[in-house]
């Protein structure tokens, strides 16, 4: 991507404020750039279990492995997850399979769809919490332009980072708002003392109401936000409502990385 291509491009890209301009914006850049076979871009969180929620996903990537973020082990479905674990500083390696990796789960997806080489740059956020994902499978690009096109993606994958934070924090303010509206007033109350940790018997003291009242008012809280006990309706409210959650299983996701940029061969 040469300089007046990408000036257009990071201009684009700040000027996102919604999904719809993030899909226009990877038509236009991403697929014009090096025309790659599928691309996700997702914001992945630590705690309080791995997660990762897509805030782009092109067709053809397969969804059988966004419906399998869910598992344990994190690294085994997320792709390149453990190349950038590993490395803390922006690299890009074009590189055979590495044969620790041969049974990776993303690998045999994405070789059962033909994907031929993958890209995954990184970004986390200043706190090392969360942090941005953005992979492309088989872009098309020649040998001599490897040096400008990972210059590029270090440059998209930090600015990337921003824009999909301000993306996922929209999208859970607006999932907390409709949640929250499906309860009353009375409900809402209930639910802000749950959160502090009160039991049934002390909300009842602080309402003054009965205690078979106040386990009524939660029945009906766990049903209408569809959940099976208390924790989980503070988690839905509080928490962003990812696609799965993961526990990291042993993987310790390094504190605030720089970027990591690599390309790796599927098959």
């Amino acid at each position: 991507m040469d300089n007046f291509k990408m000036a257009q491009a990071i201009e684009d890209l700040v000027s996102i404020t919604s999904k719809a301009h993030l899909a226009q914006w990877v038509d236009k850049h991403i697929n014009a750039m090096c025309r790659p076979s599928s691309v996700l871009m997702a914001v992945c969180k630590r705690k309080p279990v791995f997660s990762l929620t897509p805030q782009f996903v092109s067709d053809t990537f397969p969804q059988t492995l966004l419906q399998i973020f869910n598992l344990k082990d994190a690294v085994h479905s997320v792709p390149l997850l453990r190349d950038w674990k590993r490395n803390d500083v922006p690299t890009i390696k074009v590189a055979l399979t590495d044969d620790a990796d041969q049974d990776s789960l993303w690998k045999i997806i994405f070789k059962k769809h033909g994907f031929g080489k993958v890209v995954v740059a990184v970004s986390c956020d200043i706190h090392g919490e969360q942090f941005s994902y953005f992979c492309i499978t088989d872009p098309k690009i020649q040998c001599d332009q490897e040096e400008g096109f990972s210059k590029s993606m270090i440059v998209i994958a930090r600015m990337l980072g921003n824009i999909l934070f301000q993306l996922e924090s929209k999208s859970t303010r607006a999932e907390r708002q409709q949640y929250m509206s499906l309860l009353t007033p009375r409900e809402q109350e209930i639910l802000k003392w749950i959160g502090i940790g009160k039991t049934n018997y002390e909300i009842s003291k602080i309402l003054g109401v009965a205690v078979p009242t106040i386990k009524n008012h939660v029945q009906k809280i766990l049903i209408k936000l569809q959940v099976s006990n208390r924790t989980q309706a503070i988690y839905k409210i509080n928490s962003n409502l990812n696609l799965g959650g993961m526990a990291e299983g042993g993987v310790n996701i390094p504190a605030p990385a720089n970027i990591f940029l690599r390309t790796d061969q599927a098959s």
